[in-house]
């Protein structure tokens, strides 16, 4: 959607996002292990064939919704750009003024796909955060102390990624003649 409205290459911002993405999935890793270490995890108790026969009967809308979205993407239904609204209005916005000040867009698109990533986590709009807390029936601020560490690390990856560019841009240049 930013790529085709931005008029940006969409080949090109995958090609710079190979090195970000990399280094987002390290940290998140990283942050997992930490936090992991921490944790003392039970095991849960054997559930019978019964009980899980109904819990997957009872998750049944929740498997409806993805292969409904799924498959409508396959059968041409509706394409990817249909559940990106964010990014439908704030590309026209800020494509000019990110040529304006000499930005790449291909180094702007990058940034910015993360950026939205990381709002998906952000409280107290985080969509995410919503869907978790309502799907698992769990308070808001519970959700929010388990997702914190795992915030923290996408900001240190986008930190990173605003002070040193050629992150963004190095690997572009190796990767497309």
């Amino acid at each position: 959607m930013f790529g085709v409205i931005g008029g940006v290459s969409i080949s090109k911002r995958f090609m710079a996002g190979i090195l970000p993405g990399f280094l987002m999935g390290l940290a998140l890793l990283i942050t997992w292990w930490i936090v992991a270490r921490k944790d003392v995890v039970q095991s849960a108790p054997r559930v019978a064939m019964r009980e899980r026969v109904r819990v997957t009967a009872d998750a049944f809308w929740s498997y409806l919704l993805a292969f409904t979205i799924i498959g409508g993407m396959k059968a041409g239904i509706f394409t990817s750009t249909d559940f990106a609204p964010t990014v439908l209005i704030l590309t026209p916005v800020l494509m000019p003024l990110v040529r304006q000040a000499g930005i790449d867009p291909v180094y702007f698109g990058v940034l910015f796909i993360i950026n939205n990533a990381i709002g998906l986590l952000t409280p107290p709009v985080g969509t995410v955060l919503n869907v978790v807390c309502g799907v698992g029936r769990i308070p808001m601020h519970d959700v929010i102390r388990g997702v914190w560490p795992f915030l923290v690390s996408q900001l240190v990856v986008l930190a990173l990624l605003i002070a040193f560019p050629a992150i963004v841009m190095v690997p572009l240049r190796w990767l497309l003649p």
